[in-house]
């Protein structure tokens, strides 16, 4: 068994659905290393100083043509400034849980629907990009 569960990502204990990614555009770049006052010595040789902490960032878009509820349904998984996520890491090959925050997105529109209190707006795809603290 792999431990995989059939999601990317879960906020808090909420699964976020699969149908909100497009997976052609899914990406992880799991556990990058942070360095601190890292300098490269008198023999021009890099000194690192890995900090323990590692950092992952998550990015994908939507499927074109979501509508204004889905949007709005997709929003309301994230606090942009402090998330609990649950992801797939795909280095260590099973979830890992961080504190997250959302880079600003933005709402590209593809057309608005006029019928008065049946309209609509319909997106094309939104970038959604999550970085860890």
């Amino acid at each position: 068994m792999n431990g995989f569960e059939g999601y990317m990502i879960k906020v808090g204990e909420k699964v976020f659905p699969n149908r909100f990614i497009s997976f052609s555009t899914w990406s992880s770049a799991p556990d990058q290393r942070t360095d601190q006052d890292s300098y490269t010595d008198g023999n021009g040789e890099l000194q690192r100083n890995i900090l323990p902490h590692k950092r992952t960032k998550c990015t994908f878009q939507t499927p074109q043509g979501l509508h204004l509820a889905d949007k709005i349904e997709m929003q309301s998984f994230f606090n942009r400034d402090d998330t609990e996520l649950t992801y797939w890491n795909d280095e260590t090959n099973s979830y890992e849980t961080g504190k997250f925050y959302m880079v600003d997105p933005q709402f590209p529109i593809n057309r608005v629907v006029e019928a008065g209190t049946e309209s609509d707006i319909i997106y094309n795809a939104i970038s959604i990009e999550i970085i860890e603290y």
